[in-house]
């Protein structure tokens, strides 16, 4: 007997139990009931008496419907790619613990992004990216407890719930852990991958936690905010962060919607040469003005970011630079090269550069008046090459490159010749301690002499003294940029610019 019934415990006792659960079932015929047999086997039972009072029965065996049932569960409950829980699952376990009559209980949700999934999955293909959702997925389970619950929300989104945590501390601890699961590359192909998620914690307390949604908004709230801290970090939700977010979110949509009514404006920073003080381009900046307002840019660039909509900024700032180019083209003046910033997320488009140069000859201009800044973070980034395969069509269509903010990052000058670079940036921070005696005159004109070495030509920005532009002139920098030339100026401003130019005014005159 012990052989074939799955259900028959070990030790007399168990076995009467058995026995007399079988004998019950056979006083009480006519209702089906099942049998678990050993090797995963099910029988369904139906009995019935006899007129002369016998026990007649029949058993189906019912094993494939059985296992069956079993998947469809497990399809239910689980996410199909790392075998963890789904959404679903996790709902209802936070809800169990909300739902406790235990007024004591103390748990946490922890709600987990990957940081930079998108580019792991453009550069290496999602086959490499499912592989890294399954590591991370057990690296995640490794760091809790038997306890806790585990789930993959969908996309690189995770959620753990810290069940009975005792207090913030220890689900601060376990976090903490988490983080550190995280340090050690992932294996994928040929090509190890660094990862880096941000952590959002909120705390379920069973009288004062919510529904559900409620809870995992909290967290969520604690997530963004730990993105907002610079990622690989985790945040702790608090009523402030609440507020923060419903202000975050009106300046997203009034973003949107200032995008969709072509409201993003630009303002043009002149460079000039360091040869003859000649005017040779400009630089287009962003700006938004809300509710009669500018807002700061870099601001408007992080809210961009954070919000997905850095790409519909950049092609707003593309279509309003060309503009005021055709405009200047047609009252005779000379743009010179007109500089546009473009974030990595442009440049990891592949249709990028054949709408920039669409853009461009529909506007009636050449490439070669066009310079795209991008800064050292794209140099870096050696996993995407979307980036370098935008860079090199632009640089055949005559459009030049330059490396912005050079010096602020860990770019060295031989990371320059993997893509082509014609112009370096020297960062803002560089110029102003110019002449401070802290070195950085000796850093500037290795820099300048290095890439004129590499046929580069080098642009100084954030030039404020008259004593930083001779200090730069006599190092033999190429061109000049800042305050002291010419502030940011909107389009009704170009026209008085020009006309100093034309007046060959001194640059200490040309201060606007």
């Amino acid at each position: 007997m012990r052989g074939e019934f799955a259900d028959v415990s070990s030790g007399d006792d168990g076995r009467r139990n058995w026995i007399n659960t079988r004998l019950r079932n056979h006083r009480n015929p006519g209702r089906a009931f099942l049998l678990a047999l050993t090797g995963d086997r099910w029988l369904k039972v139906q009995e019935r008496r006899s007129a002369s009072g016998y026990i007649v029965g029949v058993q189906t065996d019912v094993t494939d419907l059985k296992r069956a049932e079993r998947q469809i569960k497990l399809q239910a409950e689980t996410d199909p790619l790392t075998g963890l829980l789904n959404r679903r699952s996790m709902i209802e376990g936070l809800d169990a613990v909300i739902s406790s009559e235990r007024t004591d209980r103390y748990s946490a949700l922890v709600l987990v992004d990957l940081d930079h999934f998108k580019a792991i999955n453009d550069t290496l293909g999602h086959g490499a990216g499912d592989v890294l959702l399954v590591e991370i997925g057990k690296r995640f389970k490794e760091s809790v407890r038997k306890s806790d619950f585990v789930a993959r929300l969908g996309g690189d989104e995770y959620a753990v719930l810290l069940v009975d945590i005792g207090s913030e501390a220890n689900a601060i601890r376990i976090v903490r852990k988490m983080l550190k699961g995280l340090e050690a590359p992932v294996r994928l192909g040929r090509k190890s991958v660094n990862v880096s998620g941000s952590f959002g914690l909120a705390v379920v307390r069973s009288t004062k936690a919510g529904t559900p949604l409620e809870v995992i908004k909290r967290a969520d709230i604690a997530l963004y905010q730990a993105k907002r801290n610079g990622r690989s970090t985790y945040a702790v939700y608090s009523t402030d962060m609440e507020r923060s977010i419903r202000h975050r979110n009106g300046m997203v949509e009034a973003l949107r919607r200032a995008i969709e009514r072509d409201e993003i404006q630009v303002a043009l920073q002149p460079q000039l040469r360091f040869l003859d003080g000649a005017h040779s381009g400009f630089e287009a900046l962003v700006r938004w003005k809300k509710d009669s307002e500018w807002v700061p840019a870099a601001e408007l660039i992080s809210l961009a970011e954070q919000s997905d909509l850095i790409s519909a900024v950049g092609r707003s700032v593309v279509s309003a630079t060309l503009s005021v180019m055709r405009d200047m083209k047609r009252k005779g003046r000379v743009p010179g090269k007109v500089a546009i910033n473009v974030a990595a997320a442009q440049l990891r488009d592949l249709n990028f550069a054949k709408e920039l140069l669409a853009a461009i000859a529909a506007h009636g201009h050449s490439g070669s008046e066009i310079v795209i800044e991008v800064t050292e973070n794209v140099i870096l980034d050696r996993t995407n090459e979307a980036i370098g395969v935008t860079l090199n069509r632009l640089s055949e269509a005559g459009v030049k490159i330059a490396l912005d903010d050079f010096g602020t990052g860990y770019a060295s000058l031989t990371h320059l010749q993997r893509y082509p670079v014609s112009y370096i940036k020297i960062d803002r921070s560089f110029v102003a301690d110019l002449n401070r005696g802290y070195g950085n005159g000796a850093i500037v004109r290795a820099i300048i002499s290095l890439a004129h070495d590499l046929g580069m030509e080098v642009v100084a920005e954030g030039i404020e003294t008259q004593a930083q532009y001779q200090s730069l002139m006599e190092m033999g920098c190429d061109y000049a940029q800042g305050y002291l030339l010419a502030k940011p100026m909107l389009v009704e401003q170009i026209d008085a610019y020009f006309l100093d130019c034309e007046a060959k005014r001194p640059v200490a005159a040309l201060v606007a």
